[in-house]
């Protein structure tokens, strides 16, 4: 059953997974010794602010809140909304705090907070706007939507697989908290938005279905089996299947973690950091801390497999089972349980 505590920890556990992975992304372990001193990630590093700073991970998952929290209130207020038109809309205003221009001028309004149907802190957020590494394939598909022709399914605009289809899409199972299914297609419809390789969009409908699946009452394993049986009825998802499977299979889970996760790939494909984030998240269900530091202590994009396994037991045992003192580092706490909150009183 959802409650505030899964929303709340959920998106502050993928906020502080991505403050473990962000420092040391695409550093070799010789970078993070020469750097840090260290090769081996045990807790959030902090900036010259003292802060556990978020990546453009966070800013998104943000955004695609802002976008379904907006989805609901003019559902309520005309009887239909679509979620992917207002999450683009969203990501317009996270495109124009990342200093880049609307993708045309009559987009001026989306940056209007007068003109939403919610009262929404994220453009009035000043470390928002700060550029954190932001995914290459977001802004172009974003830069080239004219019009409001995004991605979709049906009329895709590239093929495209990176992480950045799916590290984002967190909120959306939290909507559909009591409809995995939903989830799952709102997740590969929000995806498509930029990237519409269908391993792309599969791996962030999987990863919505399982957030929804695990505040029904599952566990990763189960959630991971549950969303997957939504997948096989779906085509071109050999690969998103098979990652999946890969992350659940008991001989890995037996092996040694470190060696195992690195057989993943870099995080950088979705379906890798879906893996990567499964993966640790059962490695150490009831080890909240441990799972996202493994997940961070890769070669590669380690913020996507940290957000994703953060995300994962945060849905799954609520904000109590993370790290309080690790929640009082991360930039823009205050702002990320505000939104958590608003989205849960939208959609309970």
């Amino acid at each position: 059953m959802s409650s505030l505590a899964s929303f709340t920890g959920c998106m502050m556990g993928g906020a502080i997974g991505d403050a473990l992975g962000y420092p040391v992304e695409f550093k070799s372990y010789d970078q993070r010794i020469a750097e840090y001193g260290q090769q081996e990630i045990k807790k959030p590093l902090l900036s010259k602010h003292e802060v556990a700073e978020i990546s453009d991970d966070t800013q998104m998952t943000l955004f695609t809140a802002e976008g379904l929290i907006w989805a609901e209130a003019v559902r309520k207020k005309n009887g239909y909304s679509s979620i992917p038109a207002r999450c683009f809309c969203s990501y317009q205003r996270w495109l124009y705090t990342q200093q880049y221009p609307l993708a045309q001028p009559d987009y001026e309004w989306m940056i209007q907070d007068e003109r939403l149907e919610m009262d929404s802190p994220l453009l009035k957020t000043k470390e928002l706007y700060h550029r954190r590494m932001p995914k290459k394939t977001c802004i172009e598909s974003l830069l080239e939507a004219k019009e409001q022709e995004y991605g979709t399914i049906i009329q895709p605009i590239n093929r495209e697989k990176g992480s950045g289809a799916v590290v984002r899409v967190a909120p959306i199972g939290l909507a559909f908290h009591d409809n995995p299914k939903q989830a799952f297609e709102a997740g590969c419809d929000v995806a498509a938005i930029t990237h519409t390789h269908p391993t792309a969009y599969y791996s962030a409908g999987v990863f919505s279905a399982m957030i929804s699946y695990l505040l029904m009452g599952s566990t990763v394993e189960e959630a991971a089996s549950e969303a997957v049986s939504l997948l096989e009825r779906c085509p071109s998802a050999a690969e998103t299947i098979g990652a999946v499977k890969q992350a659940k299979s008991k001989e890995l889970l037996k092996a040694p973690a470190e060696q195992a996760v690195k057989t993943f790939g870099t995080g950088a494909i979705s379906k890798d950091a879906l893996a990567i984030g499964i993966y640790c998240a059962l490695r150490y269900e009831k080890e909240y801390k441990n799972a996202v530091c493994l997940a961070a202590n890769h070669e590669g994009d380690t913020c996507a497999g940290t957000v994703i396994c953060g995300s994962l037991l945060g849905a799954e045992h609520g904000i109590t089972g993370l790290e309080e003192d690790w929640i009082k580092q991360i930039e823009c706490k205050d702002l990320i349980l505000k939104m958590a909150c608003m989205l849960y009183s939208s959609y309970e």
